[in-house]
């Protein structure tokens, strides 16, 4: 695109989920392109730090803690005529109305991302009847969004991406890692890295290692993350013949050094996932991939070459998938091999940002026509 874009995001969620990931690689890509770009994001927040970061994002205050609170709409209005903006996206459910009625005010096309197949009744009654669109980060939400009513000329496909040159291997770093996690040099370490939350698989993925450990000795378990049920997978590992082989740490905002201990990584939901940013993080690293096979996360992945899909919730199959793996070194090998130019043609930042801008052109098309 020869025209630098000039786009305004909406995004007073303090979140540090895969929402917030996305925003950021997001609109680095964009930068990157040479386009401007400014936030509306709650200041203190981590998505703030993060942006606060990178100085080509210019960062406006504010939240909306209520549907129409005045002072974040006045905030969203001076970020769209202070550089007289293209367009602009509101990134979580609570700031879609408030945008939407700036955007509209200000004669400014608007869009809304949704990132989970969750929306709330109201919105998804009223909001389909408008003319706003919705972008998406899977097929498999497109599909679940058209059967609630939106049309599918009103959604688009746009995939999380992912910083190449931030995420790849890093053997370097491989050993001083694991010592400071008190994990093995030698060890075939399998990981997980998010909420633990029922909803995420955690409980059966934790008796399906406890399996996997019975049977080779070599196995360990890298858990990084908090959640609901942080008390009852404590239990399950205190009760596995070897529970020191499972490593417990809390969430960290910076992930990347994680991923340089994993010799796999699991995405082992239960419920369904809108898409599974852990996966190509992981793919970026030269790290083979287990997902459920559930919602968006077979699109996350090469199967059968970058990673394995395995069914939701049952144990003796990702028993069986981490023993697999886990004994075949020139397997992960080759998969690693595999998921890292996997990612790179379909979801580096580059990729997914040109992919923006030829949507872009033609949805503004549209709006001027209509």
């Amino acid at each position: 695109m020869r025209d630098a874009l000039r786009l305004v995001f909406v995004a007073t969620l303090p979140d540090v989920g895969g929402a917030a990931a996305h925003l950021v690689s997001l609109t680095s890509a964009l930068a990157d392109a040479g386009h401007q770009i400014s936030v509306v994001a709650q200041a203190g927040s981590a998505l703030w730090g993060t942006l606060q970061a990178d100085p080509r994002i210019t960062l406006h205050d504010a939240a909306f803690t209520s549907t129409y609170r005045a002072s974040a709409m006045r905030t969203v209005r001076r970020a769209i005529t202070q550089r007289g903006a293209d367009a602009v996206f509101a990134t979580f459910e609570r700031d879609y109305w408030g945008t939407g009625v700036v955007a509209t005010q200000c004669g400014v096309p608007a869009a809304f991302f949704l990132h989970h197949a969750g929306l709330k009744r109201v919105n998804r009654l009223i909001l389909t009847r408008l003319r706003w669109d919705f972008i998406v980060p899977s097929h498999d939400l497109r599909a679940w969004i058209t059967d609630r009513g939106v049309a599918p000329s009103r959604s688009h496909v746009l995939y999380n991406s992912v910083d190449t040159g931030a995420f790849h291997p890093n053997v370097a770093s491989r050993a001083t890692v694991r010592t400071t996690l008190g994990l093995p040099y030698d060890a075939i370490v399998v990981g997980f890295i998010g909420r633990l939350e029922r909803n995420k698989g955690v409980i059966p993925f934790a008796h399906a290692l406890n399996q996997a450990m019975a049977r080779d000795s070599r196995v360990h378990a890298l858990w990084l993350g908090s959640g609901l049920c942080e008390h009852e997978l404590d239990d399950i590992i205190r009760s596995a013949d070897a529970p020191e082989r499972h490593v417990r740490h809390p969430w960290a905002d910076d992930v990347h050094p994680y991923y340089s201990a994993l010799d796999l990584l699991a995405l082992p939901s239960t419920k369904r996932e809108s898409f599974g940013r852990v996966l190509i993080e992981a793919q970026a690293c030269g790290i083979p991939v287990l997902g459920s096979d559930i919602g968006g996360i077979p699109e996350t992945m090469d199967v059968g070459r970058s990673g394995r899909l395995v069914a939701p919730g049952d144990i003796d199959a990702w028993g069986r998938a981490i023993g697999e793996l886990s004994a075949d070194g020139t397997l992960r090998t080759n998969m690693g091999a595999a998921g890292m130019s996997f990612v790179r043609e379909r979801f580096d930042n580059a990729t997914v940002g040109a992919q923006f801008e030829s949507w872009f052109s033609s949805w503004r098309a549209s709006h001027r026509g209509g």
